[in-house]
């Protein structure tokens, strides 16, 4: 059963005859007041242009790779176990409503920002998976009773009235960030919080200067006594003069008033470096490299390539591995765990240039360790139809594999250095003697012996 049917069974409530589905949809959340003076959740988080990237570079680059079920062969090798229920599950539909790239875009972008991601396995009468269906974390609260794992997911009506539907972890796909707690990851939004205070500080004050004309602010001296009339009306007209559609305008000062500079100008603040400081320091929370968030001010043409491969090993195999494993877990049968094998296809983000390419794939097909055609599956090009094509070749004379082993068999015979022929006998000057030619089958002199009579 579903958790909608859950949710919508007066069975599944606690005080509630009716529950809507909003436990698919954000909850409250967490909010914390800063340091900074800025207030901090999950979704204010969301508009810092770092802390976005981040999360969304992993979660769109983890949901564009093709997870696929794979069988695993008696000699060691895999096929694509593409008659498996689960392999269309996996890959294309993993519910009614959803392609399988949004489903782990979005649990996987769960699970880096609020630490858990959780989708609820829905199941057969056999107890097989048919649907995965995603459940925000904001609403979920994992703990133990009675010594087991379970799920609460609460929701509420349109009549205000909540009530909470229970599900056993075993019918949970739970992607499990970073964390301390044997049950759950660590929120990092919760962590960084002041990071992201202090940044959205940053920018909030960039607003506000530009909001202002780009001017710092002013203090006005008047040689005279104003009553608080005056001061508010001073105030309001030099408000109303060089702010907002009036920025940049000309102010004319009277009756002795002088204006002074009464704060520190950004560039002597160091506003700008100390933008860009806070976006290494957003990167730093999710392993990122500075490049993939648009800061090039360390990269080069000859190290973008190596810090690329760098983030798909650094930032995005850890929940890679996660996913994999959780499926392979909750997903399979205990009896199947050594059988099948889920794995992304993580080929496309290891790629380099076409050069690079092309003298990886030389390598490896001179070296026995793939065939022509998977090295043109691994482009996306269609198999060559030669019989060649699906051999393994190593360097040297480019021999297939069992040619190689068909030389070891056979029997060493020992090298014999060929002699030179000699001339043929004079018979006028050799009377009396003969000569034995002696040859192998081949026709070759091997060599010569003379015979007197």
């Amino acid at each position: 059963m579903s958790l909608l049917a859950h949710l919508l069974s007066p069975r599944a409530s606690s005080g509630s005859d009716s529950i809507s589905a909003e436990a698919w949809t954000p909850g409250a959340g967490f909010q914390r007041q800063t340091r900074s003076g800025e207030t901090v959740s999950h979704s204010r988080a969301m508009t810092y242009s770092t802390w976005f990237a981040c999360i969304r570079n992993i979660a769109e680059d983890i949901g564009k790779l093709p997870l696929e079920l794979f069988e695993v062969l008696d000699n060691g090798g895999k096929n694509k176990a593409r008659s498996h229920p689960l392999y269309r599950l996996l890959k294309l539909a993993p519910n009614d409503e959803m392609a399988a790239s949004v489903l782990w875009e979005l649990v996987t972008g769960w699970g880096v920002g609020w630490g858990n991601g959780y989708l609820e396995i829905e199941r057969d009468a056999a107890g097989n998976p048919v649907s995965l269906w995603p459940i925000h974390p904001s609403r979920c609260s994992l703990h133990r009773v009675d010594g087991r794992i379970v799920l609460d997911v609460w929701s509420s009506n349109d009549m205000g009235n909540y009530g909470v539907a229970r599900l056993d972890y075993a019918d949970v796909f739970h992607l499990r960030g970073f964390g301390d707690d044997p049950l759950c990851g660590l929120s990092v939004a919760r962590l960084a919080a002041e990071s992201i205070g202090f940044a959205l500080a940053a920018q909030t004050y960039g607003a506000t200067f530009f909001a202002n004309g780009a001017t710092p602010s002013m203090l006005l001296i008047h040689p005279g006594k104003l009553s608080s009339e005056g001061q508010t009306n001073l105030r309001e007209s030099w408000k109303k003069r060089l702010t907002g559609n009036n920025k940049g305008g000309v102010a004319v000062l009277q009756e002795g008033i002088k204006a002074e500079r009464m704060s520190i100008p950004p560039e002597e603040a160091q506003f700008l470096e100390t933008r860009q400081f806070q976006v290494a320091e957003i990167a730093r929370w999710f392993r990122m490299p500075p490049h993939m968030v648009q800061d090039l001010s360390r990269s080069t043409n000859n190290n973008i390539e190596h810090q690329g491969i760098e983030y798909t090993t650094q930032a995005l195999s850890p929940w890679m591995n996660r996913i994999q494993q959780e499926c392979e877990r909750k997903l399979l049968n205990s009896r199947d765990w050594d059988r099948y094998d889920v794995k992304f296809n993580d080929k496309a983000l290891m790629r380099g240039d076409s050069k690079a390419r092309a003298d990886y794939y030389r390598t490896m097909i001179s070296t026995g360790v793939m065939t022509p055609n998977e090295a043109r599956a691994a482009e996306d090009l269609n198999p060559d139809a030669s019989k060649g094509a699906d051999r393994l070749y190593i360097q040297g004379a480019m021999m297939t594999l069992d040619q190689v082993a068909d030389q070891a068999d056979k029997p060493e015979r020992t090298q014999q250095i060929e002699p030179k022929p000699e001339p043929d006998p004079d018979p006028a000057k050799e009377q009396g003697a003969s000569y034995v030619f002696n040859r192998d089958p081949s026709g070759n002199l091997l060599s010569v012996d003379r015979v007197r009579k």
